[in-house]
């Protein structure tokens, strides 16, 4: 099926990530996703934040429903993108 890894430092985790005590499940906040032709994967994406139901439906739409290449949907900007930035926010 191919991939392209989309790395994440955990950055807005951390909170989360130091509050977990020795031996505590770590969370899973992603919303996998994996898409099937008869018995053949042809799509497995997961999400993570704020983006979860935005982008999930973005890159399935965009790739399976416009027949895109992933890399492009991936490449172009979130639904969501808040532009403004943090001190007028």
């Amino acid at each position: 099926m191919g991939g392209v890894p989309i790395p994440d430092a955990a950055g807005f985790q951390q909170a989360t990530l130091a509050a977990i005590k020795p031996g505590d499940p770590v969370p899973n906040a992603m919303v996998p996703l994996i898409a099937m032709t008869e018995a053949e994967p042809v799509l497995a994406i997961a999400s993570v934040g704020s983006s979860l139901i935005p982008e999930t439906v973005r890159i399935v739409v965009g790739t399976l429903a416009n027949h895109l290449d992933p890399l492009v949907v991936m490449a172009a900007p979130p639904l969501l993108l808040n532009m403004e930035p943090l001190e007028n926010r």
